[in-house]
């Protein structure tokens, strides 16, 4: 089976379960503090494996352990296309409240990836959903893309996501995905650590220079307080 093949079957799969979880619960009794979107996937994690469960083509499934707060994925499994075609899939949920537009959510670390990739692995899912604070909890709103579950493989994340200083992807939660291969992505995230190690060693240059006259200016003082 080919690949774009593959893809539509796990994504249409993966957006209806959580249509599904969705339409069975709009709202959630959560307050929208800075934990939020945390205790929004852990609902979500329990609801997606309870119905997963019953799928035929997946023959395993489960959330990250409570309370792990460095876990690869927010939910896997193993989808059984058929007897010689089995692939393990990563879920990453990502809950944002619609209230704050500039939203850039960590999007997990590079290396991660790397290792996911190198080990045969190629569905590395995200979930984006929105949410807004209303009487009753949280309600599930739209998100930037006009749908209210925005699926995509990380392959094609917006090609203006960034690497922060400690590794993470992060792109603006209203970024659409932008179709591309796997070693386009790959050639893609090379550029983007290349450029965060530039940053990087700017910066470390940039402290040196100024190491000197910083430690210079201490002295001074020092002598100043000496001298008295």
């Amino acid at each position: 089976m080919k690949w774009q093949e593959k893809e539509g079957i796990i994504l249409n799969l993966i957006k209806t379960i959580f249509q599904q979880i969705i339409s069975e619960n709009p709202t959630l009794p959560i307050r929208a503090v800075s934990r939020a979107g945390a205790e929004i996937s852990d609902l979500l994690e329990d609801k997606f494996v309870e119905i997963s469960q019953q799928q035929e083509k997946i023959i395993e499934v489960a959330g990250s352990p409570k309370g792990a707060t460095k876990n690869p994925y927010d939910i896997y499994f193993i989808y059984e296309f058929n007897k010689q075609e089995q692939e393990l899939i990563w879920i990453d949920i990502k809950a944002t409240n619609a209230a704050y537009k500039n939203s850039n959510p960590d999007m997990g670390t590079y290396k991660k990836f790397l290792d996911f990739f190198k080990n045969g692995n190629y569905f590395a899912v995200y979930c984006k959903l929105a949410y807004i604070q209303d009487k009753n909890g949280l309600r599930f709103v739209d998100t930037p893309t006009g749908q209210m579950v925005n699926i995509f493989l990380l392959k094609d994340i917006n090609s203006s996501f960034r690497i922060q200083p400690n590794n993470q992807l992060q792109v603006n939660y209203a970024a659409s995905p932008q179709s591309r291969s796997l070693t386009e992505f790959l050639d893609l995230l090379k550029e983007k650590v290349q450029a965060s190690l530039v940053r990087k060693q700017q910066k470390i240059e940039k402290e040196i220079n100024k190491l000197e006259s910083e430690f210079d200016d201490v002295k001074q003082e020092v002598r100043k307080t000496l001298s008295r």
